[in-house]
């Protein structure tokens, strides 16, 4: 049965008592101009936040601390993944870095070389007539890695912050049979303390760029410090 009477209010208080409210993050998120986008981001927020002050309040351990850590990455994860892509897709789609990033070269095999003509190659390899053709790539094909690269170098993210981004971006996909291994633990409640306090100059970052076009003090980070 769910805990009922005055140890689940107390409960439910606790975690919602340090909780931003919505309007509060959803001022965060302003910048966001699609309003789903924005929703989206603000709901995975306030439920990683609120997930974190649940295990704070009952004091998790091991198996159960993992459950709650690993929930953690994966929304903050998903947050750096959507704003990153609608930066990308929607504010800067015409940029001609994001137009090479979604282009793909494919080779179409005409006909082999006649007899005629002598090419000089690798044993076991062949040489034949072919014509190369420029495809626009699936958005969800192209790998986050080179979209967090894009983003750097368009300038709305810090390198040394793009570093961790792909880190807590491959530890959301990952699966780990070791999750009981307690390094595997400390780990992964590293990654969830990194993932909440880059979202901070991630933030600042992308909404002064969009404001000024330029990446502020503020949203760059050093390895190893808290900014």
């Amino acid at each position: 049965m769910p805990i009922s009477g005055p140890l689940r209010r107390q409960i439910l208080q606790y975690c919602r008592r340090d909780v931003p409210s919505k309007a509060d993050v959803e001022r965060d998120y302003a910048f966001i101009e699609n309003v789903d986008i924005r929703s989206a981001v603000v709901d995975e927020y306030l439920t990683a936040r609120y997930i974190y002050k649940l295990g704070e309040a009952l004091a998790v351990e091991k198996r159960d601390l993992y459950s709650h850590v690993k929930f953690q990455v994966i929304q903050y994860a998903s947050i750096y993944e959507v704003i990153i892509g609608w930066m990308l897709w929607e504010k800067l789609a015409a940029h001609p870095e994001v137009r090479q990033l979604q282009t793909v070269k494919t080779v179409r095999k005409l006909s082999t070389l006649p007899r005629s003509i002598v090419a000089e190659t690798k044993q076991g390899s062949e040489v034949f007539f072919a014509t190369e053709k420029e495809l626009s790539a699936p958005q969800q094909k192209i790998k986050f890695s080179d979209k967090v690269k894009t983003s750097v170098s368009l300038g709305f993210v810090d390198k040394n912050l793009a570093a961790e981004i792909e880190e807590f971006f491959a530890a959301r996909n990952g699966i780990h049979i070791e999750n009981a291994v307690k390094n595997q633990i400390d780990y992964e409640l590293d990654l969830a303390k990194r993932a909440y306090w880059r979202l901070q100059p991630f933030r600042v970052g992308v909404s002064e760029f969009l404001r000024a076009g330029l990446l502020p003090a503020n949203a760059k980070v050093q390895h190893g410090l808290q900014q």
